[in-house]
């Protein structure tokens, strides 16, 4: 987990250390970067680099490596589905010209900072499990009074929850081909309310369902492509595409899956594992072939 840390927290115990946590946030930072951007055919180096080179250089590096910093968080937000309005040459500006207005490295520091903690916010969630803490009385979603009995086939290995939250308990498990009868709706329109021919209800999440006798899911992407795609970072397989959902298999660097399908929402797409293993997967910490 990448920990998120702010401007106010650099100076106080910059100054509180005679600046020795502002060399230490360097090393932090380079190492959260190099961990959150891998892939991308870049490296942020260190503290040392930093401290030794821009000695040898008069600070010239010191300024290279500020900018490199500014474009990297920027160049790898559309990873993550972010959009960054500065990149290196803003940050560099606030940092160089901005001094004569005194605050101006300052505010080069928090961009640094703000982007980088937004990094983190969308790298956590697909790289850290969530205990599931139920959720609060409100939460749980009135159901539409629609009942049409409709049947819909499972295009996947599916979930079926007690309440519409890829959290919650699970009822059963759905396999491939399996067919659900449909209740009512939700207000969200991710999930359903269904039925078995068994008698067992609960909500399931319509991106895994088609309608029987029709092609394509509810709510799904495109067909199979069987893409072979290689992860760039360590990152988990989720049950349905959503970070807080149950996680089918950790992934280590350089492991591969194939591209089943692509979701409705581009961050994540549907692989399976030469294991035979099957989910969902964040499509920034992969890269095809």
């Amino acid at each position: 987990m990448i920990k998120k840390r702010g401007l106010a927290s650099y100076i106080l115990l910059s100054i509180i250390t005679s600046g020795i946590y502002g060399y230490w946030r360097i090393h932090v930072l380079a190492r959260d970067m190099n961990i959150m951007c891998q892939g991308d055919g870049k490296k942020t180096r260190g503290f040392l680099a930093y401290f030794f080179f821009g000695i040898l250089t008069l600070g010239i590096y010191n300024l290279v490596w500020i900018y490199m910093v500014g474009d990297r968080l920027h160049d790898n937000a559309k990873r993550y589905g972010l959009s960054f309005r500065e990149a290196g040459g803003t940050v560099l500006l606030w940092f160089t010209l901005g001094a004569f207005i005194l605050v101006g490295p300052l505010i080069a520091l928090h961009i640094i900072f703000k982007n980088t903690n937004a990094l983190a916010d969308e790298y956590n969630k697909t790289t850290d499990d969530v205990s599931f803490q139920p959720p609060a009385p409100a939460r749980i979603e009135r159901a539409q009074a629609v009942r049409n009995r409709d049947l819909y086939t499972a295009t996947t290995k599916t979930p079926v929850k007690a309440i519409p939250d890829p959290r919650a308990e699970t009822v059963m498990v759905l396999n491939s081909g399996d067919t659900v009868y449909l209740q009512r709706t939700g207000e969200n329109p991710k999930w359903f309310y269904a039925k078995t021919a068994e008698g067992n209800e609960g909500w399931c999440f319509a991106g895994h369902f088609k309608k029987s006798g029709e092609t394509g899911s509810w709510n799904s992407g495109t067909e199979q492509t069987g893409e072979f795609c290689t992860a760039m970072t360590n990152t988990l397989i989720k049950e349905i595409p959503d970070p807080h959902s149950v996680t089918v298999k950790r992934l280590n660097t350089w492991d591969a899956v194939y591209l089943q399908r692509m979701g409705d929402n581009p961050k994540w797409f549907y692989a399976k594992t030469a294991e035979g293993l099957e989910g969902w997967c964040f499509t920034a910490h992969f890269k095809k072939g």
